[in-house]
């Protein structure tokens, strides 16, 4: 029965999991679900991150940084201002620890905000969080902490609110297993917290944190060891035309010949007119270990094509071939391939046209099509492109929409943005502006103050559309001015609010609303 593809019916087949991040990344780019048996990305994402910080704050709540990072993650979900202003408290009162009781007064300085009464809320409940962990830390283990903060405190639902975030979903299995493994070996918190310290911002690869899954959504990214037993409909065999890792010759050499492991005693110099240094009886051997090189590739690609089911994909770059090659020897499956298909590995493109194909037999059907070049940057301008020209056309449609109103006005300058006419003589002629009257503000309103100034107005002239309870705070950029000058921008202010609100542009709008 034929039925269309779907997500899960993939599987991207590598030889090594040295680029398994770039392909995690096309595939999160592009929006396309998958599972991978091997993480790379785990001590680079959220998650993680967020966990270690609070367990990291069990066994030193003066950290600051942990201390920090925490209040921003899903767990308090502080904004930034506030995040600086509680750690402008710590700096001034060095003993204070994480959550301390004395740091829980500054949330009350100003409870008739909206904003303020929200923050410490959540505050309060990051910080019951932190209470219970510290009691479950002395009698539970290392992975029920971990449970506990990802299931009942909330973490998991914080990435189920965001469709973008669930592929995080599946991080939760690997540091719990990551967690286990540091449990058997006998680790303290202390030892587990270190362990996860030096790999945190690194793609390292854990040695034994694998998990088989029974089910697995998406395409599934494994290497060709991994894949044996399994099958797919469709199989990638990607990157197939990496090397691998260079070959190192050894100090000590077993060969077939010898009864025993023979030691190359002599000085590594060239031998046979090669440049580069070599060990003797590694290049006597040469010819015989690229055969079995060549041998174990042919494995893997027995391996990687008998896993597809209907389709597979060979994906790689070729380069030709050394002039210095033993007869019969494969640098890499993408060669053995194209070896294995009748292609002159010299020009695989020109001979791609004297291939008889299609070859189609009563159970299979081979193709050969040619395939433009990509770079993996044009492959993300294309989809950035794709998703720009989409918003773009979005906004359009929503603009042309909409309802024109013609409203005559004369061009009009503020105070604090003076000198229209030397900006744009070309446009405005000298006496058609009419000046808006100089504020108090004038004086002192300079660089980040001027435009937050501003958006303290668009605040206050929505709390008046809106009829909000509460007033608008200053901006960040406001609160750095002294009392003085914070009372004088406030009055003026509220002043142009009460012009803009009793104008008639605003009069004529509320007529058309109805209001």
């Amino acid at each position: 029965m034929v039925r269309p593809a779907e997500y899960h019916d993939f599987a991207i087949l590598m030889q090594s999991l040295s680029n398994q991040m770039r392909f995690e990344r096309a595939l999160r780019a592009l929006g396309v679900p998958f599972s991978a048996q091997t993480v790379r990305a785990l001590f680079l994402e959220a998650p993680i991150n967020d966990i270690y910080q609070l367990l990291q704050l069990l066994l030193y709540p003066h950290d600051r940084h942990a201390f920090a990072a925490l209040l921003r993650s899903p767990f308090v979900e502080l904004d930034d201002d506030l995040v600086f202003t509680l750690l402008k408290v710590l700096h001034a009162e060095p003993g204070y620890g994480a959550f301390d009781p004395q740091l829980e007064q500054w949330f009350f300085q100003d409870e008739d905000s909206d904003r303020i009464r929200q923050a410490h809320a959540r505050y309060m409940h990051a910080a019951g969080i932190y209470g219970e962990l510290l009691e479950r830390a002395q009698v539970r283990s290392i992975s029920e902490l971990i449970e506990y903060l990802w299931f009942e405190c909330g973490y998991r639902y914080s990435i189920l609110r965001h469709p973008q975030h669930h592929r995080y979903l599946e991080y939760y299995d690997y540091m719990r297993e990551f967690a286990l493994l540091s449990e058997a070996r006998g680790d303290t918190l202390a030892e587990f917290l270190d362990a996860v310290r030096r790999r945190l911002g690194s793609s390292e690869r854990v040695q034994d944190l694998e998990l088989m899954k029974e089910h697995r959504e998406g395409v599934q990214l494994m290497t060709i060891h991994k894949s044996k037993g399994l099958e797919f409909p469709v199989v990638i065999v990607a990157n197939a035309g990496n090397k691998g890792r260079s070959h190192q010759e050894p100090e000590i050499y077993l060969s077939e010949g010898f009864s025993a492991p023979v030691l190359s005693i002599l000085p590594r110099i060239p031998i046979g007119g090669s440049k580069s240094a070599s060990n003797f009886f590694c290049f006597t051997e040469r010819e015989h270990m690229a055969l079995q090189q060549s041998a174990e590739l042919k494995r893997l690609l027995y391996v990687a094509v008998t896993r597809a089911e209907s389709h597979l994909i060979i994906s790689g770059c070729h380069s030709k071939p050394g002039k210095q090659r033993v007869v019969g020897e494969y640098k890499n499956l993408m060669e053995m391939a194209l070896m294995g298909s009748g292609m002159d590995l010299d020009d695989p493109l020109q001979s791609l046209d004297s291939l008889q194909l299609p070859i189609s037999t009563s159970h299979i059907l081979v193709e050969a099509h040619r395939i433009s070049d990509f770079t993996e940057n044009e492959l993300m301008k294309m989809h950035h492109a794709k998703a720009s020209v989409y918003h773009r056309e979005k906004t359009a449609g929503l603009y042309d929409s909409c309802e024109q109103i013609s409203y005559p006005q004369q061009l009009r300058s503020v105070g604090v943005t003076t000198h229209i006419e030397g900006l744009i003589p070309e446009i405005v002629q000298p006496g058609s502006v009419t000046r808006l009257p100089a504020i108090a503000s004038d004086v002192f309103l300079t660089g980040d103050a001027i435009p937050g100034f501003g958006t303290y107005c668009h605040a206050l002239i929505e709390h008046e559309i809106k009829h909000l309870p509460h007033p608008p705070e200053l901006t960040r950029a406001l609160r750095l001015l002294d009392a003085d000058q914070q009372q004088i921008v406030a009055d003026d202010a509220r002043m142009l609010t009460g012009q803009v609100m009793s104008s008639r542009f605003f009069q004529a709008i509320g007529q058309r609303e109805g209001s």
